[in-house]
């Protein structure tokens, strides 16, 4: 629904459909300052025969790095690669981290107290296909570092679903990072040594296959000054764009907020986004404010 009240419908229910502008994803990706959703549709597949999640361990962030990048080029079919260090794997302040394990592997033997990093990686499909792909995994994954493969339960996926959040009882900031896939680890390692320079603890987690990175920034004490905070935060966001991606502040205190903005810039496309806002939205009535730019 537009700011004027009219309904706008678009896409379909069909696959080959694919004339004119993509609308749906317009609206979808505007928080809210173009218009309303009050419908969608969704399209569903029937469950899988057989599903597993796989997590190996890595002593070593950049190791695992490595190992998505020869995943991603191998011949699997992964439905999900997440990548975790080991404070977002397995927690900090007692919390679980998101793999919900504590300081071990489940099944298997005790990992080290800071492990490096942990791959998740899906899989689902035919029973046989599953297990050739676990097992090829497995193969993979071991010529690079990968120790400890095995099976975890259903209900780790919820957990994963908050990515780096989940690893500590409360986290003092979170930044959500746009980079290409075969640049996660070292922002992920340059971000962590950043902070860890300036005395702070980070958790960092990522759908590796895609390039969406989350990090979380904590302190053993609450801060007094927003400052070195705000700092921190400024220095990941020029780590991301030195290799051409983007972070989003996600959460912080107001007084952080008030010193880093919580988008990027986003350059030439702001413009755009601002005339196409005009037109959509002249009266500026829906969530004004909300998105890049000031929209």
């Amino acid at each position: 629904m537009t700011a004027e009240g009219a309904i706008v419908k678009g896409g379909g229910k069909v696959v080959k459909n694919v004339a004119g502008y993509d609308l749906p994803k317009l609206f979808v990706g505007s928080y809210g300052t173009l218009g309303v959703i009050v419908e969608a549709t969704f399209k569903l597949r029937p469950r899988p025969d057989d599903e597993r999640l796989m997590c190996v361990g890595f002593d070593r962030l950049k190791d695992a790095g490595a190992a998505v990048r020869a995943l991603m080029a191998s011949d699997l079919i992964p439905s999900a690669v997440e990548l975790l260090d080991g404070t977002a794997a397995f927690g900090g302040g007692g919390t679980g981290g998101a793999l919900g394990l504590g300081p071990t592997l489940a099944g298997a033997a005790p990992a080290p107290p800071t492990p490096g990093a942990v791959l998740v990686v899906g899989f689902d499909g035919l029973g046989e296909q599953v297990e050739w792909q676990c097992a090829e995994l497995t193969r993979l994954t071991a010529q690079l570092g990968g120790h400890h493969p095995h099976a975890l339960a259903s209900e780790v996926w919820p957990r994963l679903a908050l990515g780096a959040r989940a690893a500590f009882p409360v986290a003092t900031a979170v930044m959500a990072f746009g980079v290409l896939p075969t640049q996660v680890a070292e922002l992920m390692e340059q971000g962590a040594s950043a902070a860890r320079a300036r005395g702070l603890g980070t958790a960092w987690a990522a759908h590796a296959g895609v390039g969406a990175v989350s990090a979380a920034l904590a302190t053993s004490h609450e801060p007094s000054e927003p400052a070195p905070i705000a700092a921190i935060l400024a220095e990941w966001r020029e780590i991301a764009r030195a290799g051409g991606g983007r972070a989003t502040l996600e959460w912080a205190p107001l007084a952080v907020k008030s010193q880093v903005p919580v988008w990027d810039d986003p350059g030439a496309a702001g413009r755009i986004m601002q005339r196409i806002k005009a037109e959509l939205d002249p009266k500026n009535v829906l969530n004004p404010g909300r998105f890049v730019a000031g929209i």
